[in-house]
C-alpha cells in the first residue's frame, strides 16, 4: 500500500493554481498573440521536460542491460537443463529483432515529436495571421459571390471548429 505523500501534492496544486493565476492574470494584462506565444512555448516546454525525465533512465538501463547480457547468456549456456540447445543464438534473435522494433519506436517517436512541431507553428501562424488570409481569399472570389463564400466560409470553420473539440473531448 502506498503512502499518501502530502509534500508533493501540496506542490503539485500550488504549481497547478499558479498557472491557472498567471493565465488569468495574462488575459487581464496582455493581448492575443502574448497568450498564445505562453502557450506553445509551456507545450514545448512539457515535451522538452518529458524527453529529458524519460531519456537518461532509459539509455541507463540500455547501456546496463548490454553490459550484462554476455554474463547472463554464459550462465545460460552452464545450465544443465538447456544443454543441447542453441540459447545464444536464439537470444541474439530476439536481441536483433527487439533493436530493429527499437529503432521503428525511435522513428515513430521522433516523426511524433516533428508533426507535434509543425502543427504548433502552424497552428501558432493560422491564429496570428489567419484573419488576414481569410480576408485575401475573400478578395480572389467575384464581388456578386462574396456573401455566399462568407456564409460557407463561417459555416465551414463552424462545422470543422465543432469536429475538433469533439475530438478533443473523446481524447
Amino acid at each position: 500500500m502506498s503512502v499518501l505523500n502530502w509534500g508533493r501534492l501540496r506542490d503539485q496544486c500550488l504549481v497547478g493554481l499558479s498557472v491557472i493565476a498567471f493565465f488569468w492574470v495574462a488575459s487581464q494584462v496582455v493581448g492575443r498573440v502574448l497568450h498564445i506565444v505562453v502557450v506553445v512555448l509551456l507545450a514545448l516546454g512539457l515535451l522538452a521536460v518529458g524527453i529529458l525525465i524519460i531519456g537518461p533512465p532509459t539509455i541507463q538501463q540500455s547501456e546496463a542491460v548490454a553490459e550484462r547480457l554476455p554474463g547472463y547468456l554464459d550462465q545460460l549456456n552452464g545450465y544443465q537443463p538447456l544443454a543441447g540447445i542453441d540459447l545464444a543464438g536464439s537470444l541474439r534473435g530476439i536481441a536483433q529483432s527487439t533493436i530493429s522494433s527499437a529503432v521503428t519506436v525511435a522513428e515513430a517517436v521522433a516523426g511524433g515529436v516533428i508533426d507535434t512541431m509543425l502543427v504548433l507553428v502552424l497552428g501558432f501562424w493560422f491564429i496570428v495571421d489567419g484573419g488576414r488570409m481569410v480576408a485575401v481569399a475573400l478578395r480572389l472570389v467575384p464581388e456578386k459571390q462574396r456573401d455566399k463564400a462568407r456564409f460557407v466560409q463561417d459555416t465551414v470553420s463552424q462545422v470543422v471548429g465543432m469536429y475538433i473539440r469533439g475530438q478533443l473531448v473523446m481524447a
